[in-house]
């Protein structure tokens, strides 16, 4: 029997971290694996599937979880087999209905990679830096690669690789010695190519999300958070450039990377 899995057009990070590893681990029962989700997002499922067809979403806002709407139907010539939705199945990465790889070709970790975020969607914009700030932390490092997507992130110098294909992507970061960035899809990927990572956000249960829950591949990171974590003060809060550099040579003291 076939396996049909999606379409999954939701939130990055919960594919990355609630939704692949589950169709990973239920793929070994199939004969084999459809797989219908973004375009550009095969290659998280490569290892495992056996075809992936790209849907386009037109449109539709993805909600904080998985999928929101159900203009999605079955074709004809896939009913019978085994379909399974996001909406049915999520995981988090110590459940057993989940299994991990690494991505990326791997290497000597010799970059410093950053994803300036710019979304402000459901309120997150108080996370995003402008471009001051980026500057004067990246005039610390050197060797640096700005990440992310062409309209969901700024450049702010180095060597822009915005807008490559998930598999470039992920073979840059597995070769960067760390990955700087507000919280967004973007660094949930890069824990999953083992890239140790200092990140922020406004609400204290993501440290949580970054250092246990979906960090399955026990990928060292830093999580910055307000002070006792007010939510409803979150808007007022970001951390500075400094505040990010220490937190950067802290990284460095628990895990052996050089930046």
């Amino acid at each position: 029997m076939d396996l049909i899995a999606g379409p999954f057009f939701g939130e990055f990070g919960w594919e990355l971290c609630a939704w692949q590893g589950v169709i990973r681990v239920m793929s070994k029962n199939y004969d084999h694996t459809i797989v219908y989700g973004l375009p550009g997002h095969q290659y998280l499922y490569e290892d495992f599937m056996d075809e992936y067809i790209e849907f386009d979403p037109k449109g539709t806002e993805p909600n904080m979880w998985m999928n929101n709407g159900d203009n999605f139907e079955l074709p004809m010539h896939h009913r019978g087999s085994r379909w399974i939705k996001p909406q049915q199945f999520v995981g988090l990465p110590d459940s057993p209905r989940q299994e991990f790889i690494k991505f990326g070709a791997g290497g000597e970790r010799t970059m410093v990679a950053y994803h300036a975020r710019n979304l402000t969607k459901y309120g997150s914009g108080y996370m995003n830096w402008d471009l001051k700030s980026w500057h004067e932390l990246l005039d610390h490092y050197s060797n640096v690669i700005c990440i992310g997507t062409k309209t969901g992130s700024d450049y702010a110098g180095g060597v822009d690789i915005r807008g490559s294909s998930l598999e470039e992507t992920c073979d840059a970061l597995s070769k960067c010695s760390v990955l700087i960035g507000p919280s967004s899809g973007a660094i949930h990927l890069g824990s999953l190519c083992g890239t140790p990572h200092v990140v922020w956000s406004g609400h204290v249960r993501n440290k949580l999300r970054y250092e246990e829950w979906w960090n399955p591949l026990n990928t060292p990171v830093r999580v910055i958070c307000p002070e006792n974590g007010p939510w409803d003060k979150k808007e007022e809060w970001q951390p500075t450039p400094k505040e990010i550099i220490d937190e950067v040579y802290l990284l460095q003291d628990t895990k052996e990377i050089a930046v």
